[in-house]
């Protein structure tokens, strides 16, 4: 019932094509095109009557957060209602799904993308004499995406928005030939961007007609109620993002001498983005289940756990590099070939045009706190312009060989080491403290006592001006609640790197058979964390219940987090079997095994495990139980393609004179695209952090063993090998268990060739993607105390059912 509906794409037309005069070569097309991508969601909401406040039918007690006791009849009074709460939880969609109970996947509807992008590319060649050629080009794609709603109020859906696109990329190269054996090539590439989310949230009234306030009324908010879906936009709320420019020049030298090649080179890359960054212009809130029981009953109470809000000056982020390089390929004999060089890379900190842009110093005393910590700005106070300190010794060598023992056996091999790049992502909208709307309120006790009433409204906030950005800026006294959240560069961080080894062997057997068996090793340090790393955690030997603010490090602030925390580290080995066999009598195929195991300790940009909350960080004090397995770990690959021509026809081995005959029985051929992949890790991990300490996270204790000999959809895993940890405490359980479902992938073909002429043919094809029609199934929900933990609930990113298309294709 989840596996998506058909995808399909409907194509504009496209027009162009090449013009050759003299000596040079225009080349120009376009093609317009729209694309639609229906997809099924199942999300979790609650029934009608909670969303009205009557739990009589819930299986759980919901207590008055003011006295702790149980509402009468599991019934929320309507005169206890917040006005403001009660009215948010109505903006849920009824459930549709029968027999589900409430939140567990009971709300399924379908949702559709369409994106129509403009594609342009222009080209020119122009030779001037045979030492000399010029080559130029133009790509522009100005496109609009936009996600429909699944909720009955768009301003309150969480997944549709509009996304306005605009990309224009030159490019021109220059060859000179200083002789045969001396080539130059220069090139500058120009890169020029504007994008725009623009989420439902964005352009309503909806919260002055609730009764919002203290947010920009012209945005819905963001409400995070634990357990069930989140309402409005979940991170975005509105981004104009633009222009953002990339430049890079580069030149490169090629010079041939005796066994020698030698390239040596370098490159300059110019990044700037400006950006105007409304993540939470309206507010984001969120609700748990501590003090009531039922987080969507907080939110009916108006008890809030903690809420944000952030809205940008304009930001204009730069950042450069550079990079130099030299390589030497060296024949040595006949059999043997080494690959010697070494890279230099210098990548200029994260700086913005007109300084806005924080950091932290924690050990000065701060004068509104009297505690260690203060922010501080660029270009204040004799800080730096730069977000952090340069890191100027990234440099890598690399070495290589190639042996051809003999004529049917090959050993390839070599070592490198290789810079990462500073981050892991781009970082135009970070480190903007003292320079937005902004505001960070957290519950003291983590829910037991609200951050503040919602009928009061969101506490206020305004943009600072230039003579606020004191040492003082952003704190309170302790004891006091705090406002601001910090984050920022670690001002000692290094650029991550990897160690890369690799060995293969390559055996050629008759009948245009290859095998090769090759090991690939790579070791990351100082890797970039995707995830802020909280540094504002309760120390674990000071953990108790109550208000623990006064606890933290900076109790000052409501948190402090280094931005792309330089911890990471990785370990891959990987064993690779490949048989290849070339083309030959109508069939070629090609197949590769891979056995490999991929541990880490921390998430990578992009998982496919989808680890829950925070990825893997936990207790900050205790980071050794973030090394596990990576959720990109998959430890058995097999990719197998083929292409098949049956040997019957006009022009094969068995060959077909009759052209009836050969109409019907010749020029057929078969082809597959195969994929099997075991699953990747899981990771546990709790709904609600009761360890009262303001880490990122904390795990579950395992009670038993979580491994099922017959896994269903419905129960992944043996749930009741969890419990919750005592509070105050982190669990005990490690960074991952077990494994998810493995993936089956088969896509085929069918193909026919109609003989017209000797130099004419049709070809008919038949082509089916997933043509088993297998779901391939996401990960189960691994967080305890979510209504779903341990079921499956969706299929992977990009899944999709059978697709059948029919086409022709004229060659002549």
């Amino acid at each position: 019932s989840n596996i998506p509906p058909l995808r399909y794409n409907l194509f504009g037309a496209s027009v162009g094509g090449p013009v050759v005069k003299d000596k040079t070569f225009f080349f120009f097309t376009y093609e317009g095109r729209r694309q639609v991508a229906p997809t099924n969601r199942a999300v979790n909401v609650p029934t009608l009557a909670e969303a009205q406040g009557d739990y009589s039918g819930a299986s759980y007690i919901v207590r008055d957060p003011v006295t702790g006791n149980p509402f009468p009849g599991n019934v929320i009074p309507a005169n206890r209602l917040d006005p403001v709460g009660s009215k948010l939880a109505l903006f849920y969609p009824a459930p549709n799904v029968p027999g589900a109970a409430s939140g567990k996947g009971n709300f399924n509807a379908n949702t559709s993308s369409r994106t129509s992008p403009n594609d342009y590319v222009a080209r020119v060649d122009h030779t001037f004499n045979e030492n000399n050629r010029l080559y130029g080009r133009f790509l522009a794609e100005p496109s609009t995406s936009t996600t429909s709603a699944l909720f009955p109020v768009a301003a309150a859906d969480p997944f549709a928005t509009t996304s306005l696109n605009y990309y224009y990329n030159a490019s021109g190269t220059y060859y000179h030939n200083f002789s045969p054996g001396v080539i130059n090539e220069a090139r500058y590439t120009y890169t020029k961007r504007k994008a725009f989310a623009i989420g439902s949230a964005a352009g309503t009234n909806i919260a002055s007609q609730i009764g919002l306030t203290g947010t920009d009324p012209s945005f819905f908010p963001t409400v995070v109620v634990q357990g069930f879906q989140t309402i409005g936009a979940p991170s975005q709320q509105q981004r104009l993002q633009g222009p953002i420019r990339s430049d890079a020049i580069n030149d490169n030298l090629t010079i041939v001498r005796n066994k020698h090649t030698i390239k040596l080179g370098g490159e300059y890359r110019y990044s700037s983005n400006l950006d105007k960054y409304s993540p939470t212009a309206g507010g984001s809130f969120t609700f748990n289940n501590v003090a009531t029981g039922s987080a969507l009953a907080a939110l009916q109470l108006g008890w809030v756990q903690q809420a944000s809000l952030l809205a940008t000056d304009p930001i204009l982020s730069r950042a450069d590099s550079y990079g130099f390089y030299i390589q030497d390929d060296w024949r040595v004999s006949p059999k043997l070939t080494l690959n010697l060089g070494v890279r230099w890379d210098i990548d200029q900190p994260r700086w913005e045009k007109n300084n806005r842009q924080n950091s932290f110093d924690p050990l000065p005393i701060n004068p509104v706190s009297n505690t260690p910590g203060i922010i501080t700005f660029s270009g204040l106070n004799g800080v730096s312009r730069f977000a952090h300190g340069w890191d100027l010794n990234n440099i890598g060598p690399r070495i290589g060989f190639a042996y051809k023992a003999t004529d049917q056996w090959v050993v390839r091999g070599g070592g490198a080491l290789l810079f990462a790049g500073e981050y892991d992502q781009a970082t135009p909208i970070v480190a903007n403290t003292g320079f937005s709307r902004q505001g960070s309120f957290v519950s003291p006790d983590n829910g037991v006592t609200a951050a503040f009433l919602l009928r009061n409204g969101l506490p206020a906030t305004s943009s600072p001006a230039a003579a606020d950005l004191t040492s003082g800026f952003g704190a309170v006294a302790v004891g006091a609640r705090p406002t601001t959240a910090v984050s920022f560069f670690n001002q000692n961080r290094r650029t991550g790197y990897l160690y890369q080894a690799s060995l293969d062997l390559q055996r050629q057997f008759a009948g245009n058979l290859l095998i090769d068996i090759g090991y690939l090793g790579t070791f990351g340090h100082h890797l970039p964390a995707p995830d802020a790393l909280s540094i504002n955690q309760v120390p674990t030997n000071l953990l108790r219940s109550g208000n623990t603010q006064s606890l933290r490090p900076f109790p000052q602030f409501s948190n402090v987090q280094i931005i792309a925390a330089d911890i990471g580290a990785s370990k891959f080995n990987g064993l690779n079997l490949g048989v290849e066999k070339r083309y030959s009598g109508g069939l070629l195929f090609k197949a590769n095994y891979t056995v490999a195991k991929l541990l880490d300790n921390a998430a990578s940009r992009n998982e496919r495990a989808g680890y829950p909350g925070v990825g893997a960080f936990t207790d900050y004090y205790n980071q050794a139980n973030n090394w596990g397995r990576s959720g990109n770990d998959i430890r058995q690959r097999l990719i197998f393609s083929t292409v098949y021509e049956l040997p019957v026809g006009r022009r094969r081995q068995i060959r077909v004179t009759n052209k009836a005959l050969d109409f019907v029985a010749g020029g057929w051929s078969i082809g597959a695209v195969s994929e099997l992949a075991t699953g990747t890790a899981l990771s546990p991990a709790m709904l609600t952090n009761t360890s009262n300490s303001f880490s990122d996270g904390q795990r579950p204790n395992v009670a038993g063993d979580p491994y099922l000999e017959s896994p269903t959809i419905s129960r992944w895993f043996n749930t009741a090998a969890f419990a919750a940890p005592a509070v105050n405490t982190f669990g005990n359980a490690g960074r991952t268990f077990g494994n998810g479902p493995g993936m089956i992938s088969v896509d085929a073909s069918l193909l026919k060739d109609f003989s017209v002429s000797e130099r004419i043919v049709v070809q008919f094809r038949a082509e089916a993607l997933n043509i088993l029609n297998h779901p391939n199934f996401a990960n189960p929900n691994t967080q305890f105390g979510s209504p779903t933990f341990g079921q499956i609930t969706s299929l992977i990113s990009g899944n999709q059912s059978r697709i059948l298309q029919l086409g022709a294709r004229l060659s002549f």
